[in-house]
């Protein structure tokens, strides 16, 4: 048996989705200034410019988790579990696993996470039978449950039946040397920010003087 097995998440039609996504904010944001400066000096101009702005934020959060989903991976070895997906990453140990099966086991179907994608299916949902569930996914069709002593994953390899049989058999043979459990979010910075007022407070004004000066240099 190979020391170490990668598997992958489907990625076509999350990557087409996404490159679709990214030209469709380009070309609303072109239509937006087009419309909006052709137009004299007023109010309206500056409600394009705004609406310009919003869809140009959106650029960023579209254009990472493509990039996320083209290199994302899920490594199978004997002392435990690695996934990636682009700057997230978790390793769990082997030891701390219970239980591995597709989610297709379930009687009712898993509730995805807010703002889910054919490709970005990521973050938190709560289950009747499991749970807090975190989801590091790309596809609803492809869903696999990882049930451990402190985390309950939500992974979607590509061939999901094959992916708990290789993972049953490891687990069945035993871990030789645990690895260090440890787990990396982008997410979790903005959250800990957010949690400190003073923190909290310096975004929201300097959002807030942003706006102002986008109004205050159309006028």
């Amino acid at each position: 048996m190979e020391q170490k097995q990668v598997f992958f998440p489907p990625r076509r039609t999350g990557i087409a989705l996404h490159a679709m996504l990214l030209v469709l904010l380009a070309g609303g944001i072109t239509a937006l200034m087009i419309v909006g400066f052709s137009q004299p000096a007023n109010w309206t101009l500056v409600l394009y410019l705004i609406g310009a702005l919003l869809l140009f934020a959106l650029m960023p959060i579209i254009a990472y988790r493509g990039y996320a989903l083209f290199h994302a991976s899920y490594w199978l070895e004997r002392d435990g579990l690695h996934v990636r997906w682009g700057l997230r990453s978790e390793d769990l140990p082997m030891t701390e696993v219970i239980w591995v099966r597709p989610a297709s086991d379930l009687v009712k179907p898993l509730r995805l996470p807010p703002f889910s994608l054919p490709g970005a299916i990521l973050g938190d949902s709560f289950d009747e039978e499991l749970g807090r569930v975190e989801f590091i996914a790309s596809s609803a069709a492809h869903l696999v449950i990882i049930s451990a002593i402190n985390k309950t994953l939500i992974l979607s390899p590509q061939d999901p039946e094959e992916f708990c049989s290789r993972f049953q058999r490891i687990i069945e043979m035993g871990s030789l040397t645990s690895i260090e459990p440890s787990s990396a979010a982008p997410a979790g910075f903005f959250r800990n920010a957010f949690k400190d007022p003073f923190a909290r407070t310096l975004i929201l004004t300097n959002l807030a003087l942003l706006l102002f000066l986008l109004i205050g240099t159309s006028i």
